[in-house]
């Protein structure tokens, strides 16, 4: 049987419905938790972080067990290898990069239904006041590469030079190593030249 095409038709069919809403997107890094060196036995929650064989990482999943490395963490800062080279010198600070870009924030999911209110139940008698309970960590708060000119605080990690330090008093232009940074993570020694 004979084919008719309209001469004037784009040859696209009508616009198909909007499809199903995306999941929501992943929650960006927060402040880091430093838990010192890892046992096996205690639990990690998301962005815990732990030394571990000369290295550092930081928990990317909750869990209790597994030993880094693992998919439950991402590393933090990698232990040097190989032996150690003589010291060259000390090079020019090369300038700061540019910031990166932030990353998209994932869609809102749907509000789910409200439940139907139960009735007040009677009051029950007040309880005995629990001891204080022991004050938790601060946590580390990391900032960057160590700039001049910036005013850091206890707890404020920044990275110089290729290893990672934390500040232990409050401190303006005094550059990492010193009485006022302590050292978290340092960077691997230079190995020998190859053949």
């Amino acid at each position: 049987m004979s084919q008719f095409y309209h001469s004037s038709g784009s040859g696209h069919g009508p616009i198909g419905p909007a499809g199903p809403q995306g999941p929501i997107g992943t929650t960006g890094p927060g402040v880091i938790n430093w838990r010192g060196t890892w046992v096996m036995t205690d639990a990690y929650l998301l962005n815990d972080a732990v030394a571990h064989e000369g290295s550092s990482y930081i928990c990317i999943e909750a869990h209790t067990g597994s030993e880094p490395p693992s998919s439950k963490w991402a590393i933090l800062a990698a232990q040097g290898e190989g032996v150690t080279g003589p010291s060259g010198p000390v090079g020019p600070t090369g300038p700061e990069g540019p910031s990166g870009t932030g990353g998209s924030v994932g869609s809102e999911g749907p509000t789910g239904p409200t439940g139907l209110t139960g009735s007040q139940g009677s009051r029950g008698l007040q309880g005995l006041q629990g001891a204080a309970g022991a004050s938790g960590s601060p946590g580390l708060v990391w900032k960057g590469a160590w700039l001049a000119g910036t005013l850091y605080v206890a707890t404020d990690v920044v990275q110089h030079n290729g290893s990672a330090y934390v500040c232990v008093s409050t401190n303006l232009n005094s550059e990492p190593p010193a009485a006022a940074w302590g050292l978290l993570a340092a960077r691997g020694e230079q190995g020998p030249p190859g053949p």
